[in-house]
């Protein structure tokens, strides 16, 4: 147990945009693999770039690049 405490005082928890970047990252380099079935790495890249604060950020720079 005092592992765990000093795991997490040494390393904060992620946040939620780290997971959401995560997600983001995941989804687009499953939907890539399938679909057109080719490497994925800039897809990947563009989804770590295009994230925001917001949703409505996130689309628009998406669009923007």
């Amino acid at each position: 147990m005092d592992t765990v405490k000093a795991f997490f005082k040494k390393y904060p928890p992620i946040g939620l945009r780290t997971a959401k970047t995560v997600l983001a990252v995941l989804i687009t380099s499953v939907l890539f693999k399938l679909i057109l079935h080719q490497n994925p790495f800039f897809a990947c890249i563009g989804a770590v770039v295009a994230m925001d604060r917001t949703m409505a950020d996130s689309v628009q720079s998406a669009i923007i690049r």
